[in-house]
């Protein structure tokens, strides 16, 4: 694997123009072009070059590998959740009760 090049000799890989020291950040293996505003990763000799620290998954996320596929799944069953669930039946059914009772035509009908 050839050494990447110097941050100073790099080129946006959209529009070719010469990215300025403000356009790299090394911290986060990334520049935007300050011509164009492309943002893309910065090359680097080895992917573990950048340290980046351990971030725990949310609680209600769970993640498993199936085969060569990462699947990600939230659980979405909680008390906020069922509460608006219910909320929206009780709500719905108070609508229905009062505006049920009304006599709003319909488009088409006619009453005589």
């Amino acid at each position: 694997m050839t050494p990447p090049p110097a941050l100073t000799d790099l080129k946006c890989r959209n529009c070719g123009a010469a990215l300025s020291a403000g356009d790299i950040s090394p911290q986060l293996g990334a520049a935007r072009c300050g011509h164009c505003r492309s943002l893309f990763a910065l090359p680097t000799s080895s992917p573990a070059s950048i340290p980046r620290p351990e971030v725990p998954l949310p609680a209600a996320f769970k993640m498993e590998t199936l085969g060569d596929t990462l699947v990600i799944t939230r659980r979405w069953r909680n008390f906020s959740a069922w509460f608006l669930l219910f909320f929206l039946l009780f709500i719905e059914q108070q609508l229905e009760r009062h505006l049920g009772s009304t006599d709003i035509p319909v488009a088409g009908e006619h009453g005589h």
